[in-house]
């Protein structure tokens, strides 16, 4: 699986990186589920493709002439081109360290009635679309004209897309307990390995299954399993709701597979259990 460290990776001269880097990323590759370390913070201005985004507690999709924010931290990315097109995307890095400057030159956007967690998206607006044909005649070199650039497009999406100056800061550090709890079950429905929760929660896959089992009394594998039985068996309480239709996002690769684990857990075929509790 491939696995990225951004913006690094698209750094001619990573020494010197400034703390602000503007990046026209185009390719005609698709990926799926790829590792990625943000370093810095991101903004994303999808222009063509469709991307996904797996997070700690969020997963996130937006098409073209939609923006995705990202913190500094530890991603699942899917990137898809659309009609065997190509994925284009304007990518804006920038470090803590312009993001404390950038709160001290405007206290103003301190104050705020809510917090979000994670990923934040928005569409692509006129002005939005200008900017990003704007910031193609950037010179590379320029620090100082990246900076207002930069500031400019985060002053707009704050008084006019709703963001807010406490968005683009990290939460305080979680422990591993809850951070583990709070990854496996934000992606119940996702169909993650073991090894991709791990890496969402910052961790090798045996540290990872040490503090899970700690907390569980069991093996992730097994855990997920059980969970996602029980909430194929809370789906089958509805009328029109086939068999057929739940294994694959059960994460069973075959009906028989499926119906055999539902047996051991249920004692009954998934049929027999839907029968019984809409019969009475």
């Amino acid at each position: 699986m491939e696995h990225y460290i951004l913006p690094d990776q698209f750094l001619e001269n990573p020494s010197a990186y400034d703390g602000v880097y503007f990046y026209d990323y185009q390719t005609q590759l698709e990926c799926e589920k790829s590792r990625i370390v943000l370093k810095d913070n991101a903004f994303s201005f999808l222009l063509e493709g469709t991307k996904q985004v797996y997070n700690e507690t969020q997963a996130a999709q937006i098409g073209s002439q939609e923006f995705i924010f990202m913190r500094s931290g530890n991603y699942l990315m899917s990137e898809k081109t659309r009609n065997q097109d190509q994925y284009r995307s304007q990518l804006i890095f920038f470090d803590n360290r312009f993001l404390a400057e950038f709160a001290i030159k405007y206290p103003q956007f301190h104050q705020t009635k809510r917090k979000q967690s994670g990923l934040i998206t928005g569409t692509i607006d006129t002005y939005i679309g200008h900017y990003l044909q704007s910031v193609q005649y950037l010179n590379p070199q320029d620090p100082l004209t990246k900076k207002v650039k930069l500031e400019e497009i985060l002053l707009y999406l704050i008084q006019n897309k709703g963001l807010q100056l406490p968005d683009l800061f990290e939460n305080q550090q979680k422990g591993q307990q809850l951070k583990i709890q709070q990854v496996v079950h934000s992606n119940l429905d996702n169909n993650l390995q073991v090894a991709e929760l791990a890496f969402l929660c910052n961790m090798s896959v045996s540290t990872f299954k040490r503090h899970f089992e700690a907390i569980y009394n069991t093996s992730p594998i097994k855990w997920i399993q059980e969970k996602r039985l029980e909430t194929a068996a809370q789906k089958l309480l509805q009328p029109n709701l086939r068999v057929n239709d739940l294994y694959l996002e059960s994460g069973y690769q075959s009906l028989s597979s499926f119906i055999q684990a539902f047996r051991q857990k249920f004692g009954q075929t998934p049929k027999q259990f839907q029968n019984r509790h809409l019969d009475v």
